[in-house]
């Protein structure tokens, strides 16, 4: 069951807390010095808690307290496999892996 409403915001905190230690809630993500691993865990963790997020969520929602809000008020998931966020970084995860490993 995926989570919603204020339970979605506790799991966006939550995954927060552990993942992205010290990270400021209104301070972008992109300026927040996260390292690839942490991101890329941070995503698929809350996606399996709240189901596939648009490709264009950390554009739209770029600090943990613009995503709490959207994952609480949000009425409907994207498909999964539609080429939303998470099926992209996996993709790219994939690629990263592939290059890496020869």
């Amino acid at each position: 069951m995926l989570l919603r409403g204020e339970a979605a915001a506790a799991a966006v905190r939550s995954l927060a807390a552990e993942l992205l230690r010290g990270v400021d809630p209104d301070t972008p993500l992109a300026d927040a010095g996260l390292d690839v691993e942490a991101a890329m865990q941070f995503g698929v963790r809350l996606q399996a808690l709240v189901g596939e997020l648009p490709p264009t969520v950390a554009r739209d929602y770029p600090t943990l307290r613009a995503l709490e809000v959207y994952v609480a008020n949000r009425e409907t998931t994207v498909a999964a496999g539609d080429g939303g966020w998470g099926s992209r970084l996996q993709s790219w995860w994939e690629r990263v892996k592939e290059r890496a490993l020869g």
